[in-house]
């Protein structure tokens, strides 16, 4: 009787990409045990953040974990992070990449964009990048309001200027090393990450589950199967999110990041210098940007 009650018990959590994950036969055992719905925090792709993050993980170990455990019928839910600290909009390219060829792997997948919660230990050591309203302000905020800062930045050697950098003149800092005038630039900036959660929005409507999945609430990961899910999201009709206007203020947005990043930013102005690709004069439409998300994964891996 005992098995038999616990049998019919299914539950859902938040989870870790832990290890254990990476083997086929741990996942069949947690789906035994009543495991239908796991929400993994994947974040981000790219190895700076991942580590500044202190995940633990490579991409090839959150790609095997989601294979895992869609094969041994667990319905797995990703959320990424837009807008980390540090992070150029340019080290999102491979995410929109990654979850556009592993699609049938990652069963639902939302956005978010990066806070700061009250309690979070963030708040103590903030990640360089960001200004956090003095503490006197917060009030009852339970996400402490931020903003991005912007640095001293010389074009031409593409890099960040600090004080020892720089030289004064008429009043005006200049490159010490090149001479070049220094400009303010934020490497990430509201509008940016504005732009490419827009454009995540997409890549979430495009996905093959998101007729059923944005109909049917949380709790249907608990009793439908991906056969089911995938057989109502083949009746259904695909539901817009994001309108044509949203999307056209989105890509220039993140066009303009991405030319901006490509000048100011050394490492990625060499991987553009080093290829044939170059960052396009405008992308018409969600599909032009997913082609350069394509385009670049496969430059900076060379």
């Amino acid at each position: 009787m005992r098995d038999s009650l616990l049998s019919d018990i299914h539950w859902e959590a938040y989870a870790r990409f832990e290890r254990a994950y990476l083997d086929a036969d741990t996942c069949v055992q947690v789906r035994e045990a009543g495991g239908r719905f796991l929400q993994f925090g994947l974040e981000s792709i790219a190895p700076a953040t991942i580590k500044a993050m202190k995940k633990g993980n490579t991409p090839d170990e959150y790609a095997r974990s989601l294979a895992n455990t869609t094969a041994a019928g667990i319905w797995n839910h990703v959320f990424f992070i837009v807008g980390y600290p540090g992070e150029p909009i340019h080290h999102v390219l491979p995410l929109f990449r990654f979850l556009t060829d592993r699609g049938r792997d990652v069963l639902t997948v939302k956005p978010t964009r990066f806070q700061l919660a009250r309690r979070a230990p963030l708040i103590h050591s903030p990640p360089e990048g960001i200004e956090v309203m003095p503490e006197a302000d917060w009030d009852l905020f339970i996400n402490i309001p931020f903003q991005y800062t912007q640095s001293w930045w010389c074009r031409r050697c593409r890099t960040e200027l600090d004080a020892s950098a720089m030289v004064m003149k008429q009043g005006r800092p200049k490159c010490a090393s090149c001479n070049s005038w220094a400009e303010r630039w934020a490497p990430l900036s509201r509008k940016a990450v504005d732009g490419i959660y827009t454009l995540s929005e997409v890549l979430c409507e495009r996905h093959w589950s998101h007729p059923a999945t944005s109909l049917f609430p949380y709790v249907a990961r608990l009793f439908l199967s991906e056969e089911e899910m995938t057989g109502f999201a083949d009746r259904l009709p695909r539901l817009r999110t994001v309108d044509d206007d949203a999307l056209g203020q989105a890509l220039v947005k993140v066009r303009g990041a991405l030319a901006r990043e490509a000048e100011m930013i050394g490492d990625i102005g060499r991987i553009y210098a080093q290829s044939s690709l170059s960052v396009p004069k405008s992308f018409n439409s969600y599909d032009d940007f997913l082609k350069h998300c394509m385009a670049w994964t496969d430059a900076a891996a060379a």
